[in-house]
């Protein structure tokens, strides 16, 4: 839940929904009003949820689903309620992580056991009932104790190791060449005009309608909503509606700007569902508060582990006859790995990294107009062939010691290793003198979009 330091309401749109939605009574405005006036002038941190802890225990869980009854019938009544339901969530979780981003107030609900709701439905199941628990990512959890019976572990074809129609090898993952948060593109005004440079870059070759954007958070998708694109271009954020078990619009590129981070304070380390015996080892040394904050975490990057691995399949082709391509603006190849890393051996989509610093915004569009064109085998060549193309373009005439100093050997084995490719196919030509190799082309085309589908 995001709102101004100066509002006491969410925003505006909101206070009309709010209204709108519990016209009939104004005690829901009042809690929700309440509920965000406590946090507008307190420090980042965690803090306690006073509107939560003002009611009665007997009272909270029948408020609670009488709130949320409520919210479905209106769902159900065609009304758009994804804000009011982040926002009634929020506000009846005992404890807040309190975030200030330039002047916004973010806050995100502490989860004491982020698997308690579900353990407590498992538990009106009938012990004969089936129960089939399906996701893209196994999580630290102990499952037995979550549904309260022995759980049985199974890989959807485990020979293909998970993936049996191959899509994560049709899918490949450019990492940026530099690491960078949500508040340096928040602060950084350069950063955020070479981010939408490189945006512009990929609406001009492969068109508004093959490419999802998605931001750390809603904050940073609408600045970029404020860049003028075409209406058919898609901004959204990680952990929206978009992010989980949907196709989105056939769209087979897709720019993250920045990660799936949440705050650091955002899970309690005593969760009941974390399985602690895979870490006991490395945590068995440590005092009870250093092994509650390692725990904290994993759960932590558990949650992020997800909504990454989740989030990029929204652009794989689920047949896996065609490819697709992300970009990890913010995030180095190490980083991704990390993000990708599972507890069992699945596989996982390719991914490389541009060379040279700035890579991404200068290459990276290059990348993928030749990965989904299928022009490169290997994997390893892709970065430097891309650049190689990218700077004749450029320059119209270049010679090979300038695309990459310092380089130059490896730039003359690519070129002489596709010299057909770089001839015929791309418009080069290869001129071969006593001083080196220079590229150049053969004539300066017209701009068009790449179409691989």
């Amino acid at each position: 839940v995001e709102f101004s330091r100066t509002e006491k309401i969410l925003s505006e749109d909101l206070y009309e929904e709010n209204s709108t939605l519990f016209k009939e009574s104004t005690f829901w405005a009042f809690v929700i009003d309440l509920f965000l006036a406590q946090f507008a002038r307190v420090d980042s941190g965690l803090h306690k949820n006073l509107v939560w802890k003002f009611l009665p225990k007997t009272e909270k869980m029948p408020t609670f689903q009488h709130g949320w009854s409520t919210i479905t019938r209106l769902t159900s009544e065609g009304r758009n309620t994804a804000e009011l339901q982040d926002v009634f969530l929020a506000a009846f979780a005992d404890e807040i992580v309190v975030t200030h981003e330039n002047g916004t107030v973010k806050l995100t609900p502490r989860i004491e056991d982020a698997l308690a709701y579900v353990r407590e439905f498992c538990q009106k199941l009938e012990e004969e009932k089936p129960v089939f628990v399906i996701d893209s990512y196994q999580p630290s959890i102990d499952f037995d104790n979550v549904f309260g019976r022995p759980v049985e572990h199974i890989m959807w074809h485990e020979s293909e190791h998970g993936d049996p129609l191959s899509t994560n090898q049709r899918q490949l993952i450019v990492c940026d060449t530099a690491h960078w948060g949500a508040l340096d593109f928040l602060k950084d005004k350069r950063l955020q005009k070479r981010a939408r440079v490189f945006v512009n870059e990929m609406l001009e070759m492969f068109g508004p309608e093959q490419i999802l954007i998605v931001a750390t958070n809603k904050k940073i998708a609408r600045i970029i909503k404020q860049w003028n694109q075409p209406k058919e271009v898609r901004v959204t954020w990680f952990r929206s509606d978009w992010m989980r078990g949907v196709n989105v619009e056939d769209r087979r590129i897709m720019i993250c700007v920045g990660g799936p981070y949440i705050p650091r304070k955002a899970y309690d380390a005593s969760a009941e569902s974390f399985r602690i015996e895979d870490f006991a080892e490395d945590l068995e040394r440590l005092d009870e508060r250093a092994r509650r904050l390692a725990i904290s975490k994993i759960l932590r990057l558990d949650d992020t582990r997800s909504e990454f691995i989740n989030a990029i399949g929204r652009v794989k082709d689920p047949t896996g006859d065609e490819r697709s391509v992300v970009f990890t603006l913010g995030m180095k190849k190490h980083e991704v790995h990390l993000l990708l890393k599972q507890r069992v051996p699945v596989s996982i989509p390719n991914s490389i990294q541009p060379i040279r610093k700035g890579g991404m915004f200068r290459d990276g569009a290059w990348i993928a107009q030749f990965w989904l064109l299928e022009s490169i085998d290997d994997m390893k060549d892709l970065p430097m062939f891309a650049r190689i193309l990218r700077c004749v373009n450029d320059k119209v005439s270049i010679r090979a010691s300038e695309i990459a100093p310092g380089m130059t050997g490896l730039v003359v084995k690519t070129v002489e290793r596709y010299r057909f490719e770089l001839m015929v196919k791309n418009n080069v030509e290869i001129i071969k003198k006593r001083g080196g190799i220079t590229l150049r082309l053969r004539y300066v085309p017209r701009k068009k979009r790449v179409t691989w589908r």
